[in-house]
């Protein structure tokens, strides 16, 4: 186990090590701290699943630098969702979306996948020198309180966890909003820092319905 500030000069280097190699790192974001993998390497998303106890229930997201590392993991993007993710991307909601064939079938047991963009400098420039995109949800053990700092993460996966990143503080403690998306259609899978006010606000104009805010 190493901790390193993920603006460390050698941070970048490391973790690209511990990517390939199968291995989980912490990462900080600007909502909590999360733990990731490759999104394509199934054996280090089974990791990922066992270092928290987290239910295959529940899909593992992906941690995207932009639209243009989001091509392996969406067959389309709904207009709805290309709306949601020009006003608050970067930021803190994830966009539910049809699941491209041929991923790890571990990263979600449903027809789509979660996407997000973070709002963290720091983080983007680790992704892209991943190659793009990483699998994360937050670094706590199944449900307890997300992380709000690097320590928290350590106390709650220990070993389980090759390399953790510190970014300090996060700004807040609440995990993203979860949007599923499908035709006119929108469903808040998850409540967070993006409320159904500003989605609404943020789609004035067009023809869209809620369905029934938590499944």
């Amino acid at each position: 186990m190493q901790i390193l500030s993920i603006t460390d000069p050698a941070a970048l280097t490391i973790a690209q090590s511990v990517i390939q190699s199968g291995g989980l790192i912490v990462i900080p974001t600007d909502t909590v701290y999360g733990v990731s993998c490759s999104p394509f390497d199934e054996a280090a998303i089974d990791r990922l699943y066992a270092a928290k106890g987290r239910s295959r229930e529940k899909a593992i997201q992906v941690l995207v630098a932009g639209w243009d590392a989001s091509a392996p993991f969406i067959r389309e993007v709904t207009p709805l969702a290309g709306l949601l993710a020009e006003r608050f991307w970067p930021g803190a909601l994830t966009l539910t979306l049809p699941k491209r064939a041929g991923l790890p079938p571990n990263i979600s047991i449903y027809d789509t996948v979660g996407l997000r963009m973070p709002d963290h400098s720091p983080l983007v420039a680790l992704l892209r020198a991943v190659g793009g995109a990483l699998a994360a949800t937050s670094a706590n053990l199944s449900g307890a309180a997300s992380p709000t700092n690097v320590q928290m993460a350590v106390d709650a996966l220990g070993d389980a966890v090759q390399l953790y990143l510190d970014g300090g503080e996060t700004p807040g403690s609440l995990s993203s909003t979860v949007v599923e998306s499908h035709g006119d259609t929108l469903r808040i899978l998850r409540q967070g820092p993006v409320s159904e006010a500003q989605l609404r606000d943020a789609l004035a104009g067009q023809t869209f319905h809620f369905a029934s805010a938590e499944k």
